[in-house]
């Protein structure tokens, strides 16, 4: 038998194990994607409740500029700047439930071993009244 003759090789692909083990529940790839950002997105949120309970337990507050909004589609994120008692300035960027110009003074509250965990004091619910940076 010469090579022209020889019937062609066809490779089967190899299965995926991950996506085979979810098909042993009934389980299609949507549902898998479902189950991957539903747990990304939990996860996203607990990050996010612990960094403001440090704040609201650890935090010093200072005056913060706002020095850009964004307002489109109902985003509603400011981002603001702020200098810390080293002479640096940090920024943030927040969501917001109201609408405030450029170059608004808000109050945030940072981390004085590291001030780029930092929030405004009004989405934390703190009065800055006595935790003022020196």
């Amino acid at each position: 038998m010469s090579r022209r003759n020889k019937p062609p090789v066809i490779e089967k692909k190899k299965p995926n194990k991950f996506v085979e083990f979810w098909k042993t529940f009934g389980c299609g790839k949507w549902f898998i994607l479902i189950i991957i950002f539903a747990l990304l997105l939990t996860f996203k949120i607990v990050r996010e409740e612990a960094r403001y309970d440090k704040l609201r337990e650890q935090g010093v507050c200072t005056f913060g500029t706002i020095y850009d909004v964004n307002y489109a589609k109902q985003n509603n994120q400011i981002y603001y700047e702020f200098e810390v008692s080293d002479g640096l300035i940090y920024k943030g960027t927040s969501r917001t439930d109201h609408h405030r110009s450029i170059g608004t003074l808000i109050r945030i509250v940072y981390l004085r071993t590291d001030p780029t965990v930092n929030a405004p004091a009004d989405r934390l619910g703190i009065d800055c009244s006595c935790r003022w940076a020196d």
